[in-house]
Formats: C-alpha cells, sequence, structure tokens
C-alpha cells in the first residue's frame, strides 16, 4: 500500500517567454508525483490550446486566467494530491499597416488668475498609432506654459477602459497601467520637452491599443498639478 506525498508541475518554456502562450499552441511539462513507500515518478504530458481562447486579463471587476492543476488519488483512502501551476496566454495581433504610421496632435486650454490669462498647450508625437501588448509606447511631447499658473508636474499616463456586462447590467472601469511621471515645475513662459519617452504595455491586455497614450497634467488634464 502507499500514498501520495507531493504532487508538482513542470512546465517547459523558453527563458525571453515564460509561462506565455498563445492560442492554438501546445502545453508540454511534466507531473513529479512522489509516493510514501514506493518512490518517486514523472509523468510526461502535452496539451494544445484551442485557437479561438482569449488573452489573459486582469481588471477589478472580472479576469481571465489559465491554471493547469494535477490531481493524484494514491492507493490509501485519504484526500487526493493537488498541484497548480499558473501561465498566460497572449495573442498575436497583427495591426492594419496604417497604424504604422507616426501621430501627433496638440491640446489647450486657457486660464484665468487675477487680471491675467495665458493658455497651457501641449504637443505630443507617437512613433505610430497601433501598439500591442509586450510593445513599448514611444512618444516626445512639448509643454508650454504661457498661463499666470505654475505647472507642478507632468505625466504620461497609458489608460485602460473596460467594460463589464453582467445581467444586462454594464460597468465601466478606467485604470491606469503605466505611467512616466515627470516632477518638474513650470512658471509662466516656461516650456518643458520629453525625448524617446518609453512607456510599456502590459502583455495582459486583452485587445489593441490605439492612440493609448494621454499625456496630463498632473493628477487630472489640465485641471491638477497647478498652483
Amino acid at each position: 500500500m502507499s500514498s501520495v506525498e507531493s504532487v508538482d508541475i513542470e512546465l517547459e518554456h523558453d527563458i525571453d517567454e515564460q509561462y506565455q502562450y498563445q492560442p492554438g499552441e501546445i502545453i508540454r511539462g511534466k507531473i513529479d508525483v512522489s509516493y510514501l513507500d514506493t518512490g518517486y515518478h514523472r509523468l510526461p504530458f502535452e496539451y494544445q490550446l484551442p485557437d479561438n481562447i482569449p488573452s489573459s486579463f486582469i481588471g477589478k471587476f472580472g479576469s481571465v486566467t489559465y491554471i493547469l492543476k494535477a490531481i493524484v488519488q494514491g492507493e490509501r483512502n485519504s484526500q487526493p494530491s493537488i498541484a497548480t501551476e499558473p501561465f498566460l496566454v497572449a495573442r498575436k495581433f497583427i495591426l492594419p499597416d496604417d497604424m504604422s504610421q507616426p501621430q501627433s496632435f496638440e491640446e489647450s486650454k486657457t486660464f484665468f488668475a487675477m487680471c491675467s490669462w495665458g493658455k497651457l498647450t501641449i504637443n505630443m508625437q507617437l512613433s505610430k498609432m497601433g501598439y500591442v501588448p509586450g510593445e513599448d509606447i514611444c512618444l516626445q511631447a512639448e509643454v508650454k506654459n504661457r498661463s499666470p499658473l505654475r505647472v507642478t508636474a507632468i505625466q504620461g499616463s497609458l489608460i485602460m477602459n473596460s467594460s463589464y456586462l453582467a445581467q444586462k447590467q454594464r460597468q465601466l472601469f478606467k485604470q491606469i497601467v503605466n505611467k512616466r511621471r515627470d516632477d518638474f515645475e513650470l512658471e509662466e513662459g516656461e516650456d518643458r520637452r520629453w525625448q524617446h519617452v518609453r512607456i510599456g504595455v502590459p502583455r495582459t491586455f486583452r485587445n489593441l491599443l490605439w492612440r493609448v497614450v494621454i499625456l496630463s497634467i498632473y493628477r487630472t488634464f489640465f485641471n491638477s498639478g497647478l498652483n
């Protein structure tokens, strides 16, 4: 008679893409089982992921996660031994050709203080229009403060807008998933430039990201970070 002492899962993976797979890809690994009284066993396995599964995703009101589970029951009447191993699924996206074109835009707002007024202006250039999970967004920006107020910080934010639907009820949620903050003060008449600043797109996004960077005055666009 014997009983299970421990169970463990070992996945085969590349060093650069640890525990990350694409839909339709085959997962390979081994299940290690240690038995009391009878020794140690290693059981190779493989499983092909379906082609239509979504990418891994983590959000405030929901998530898509993938876990391998191994359950081993020994000969003795006892609780089975269970091992789990999480892994990521990331779909590969092919963007349209026009998404590789650079993009630039400008935003401005007028502020008043006492008897003076002026504009706060942001010019931004993106290296391209479309990005996919795992890429870095490369941007250049210039902030011009012609207002009578003082800018205390500049922040470039990658914002994810999520929509959750359950029982005919929809819940919207906005979340900053990555950012680059510049604690630099700008008095009236001063400028500040960003050159080749990078903001990474997390690999666990589920959808394509187009025009995702919002350069804002800390904490909200043109409303905070001003004195």
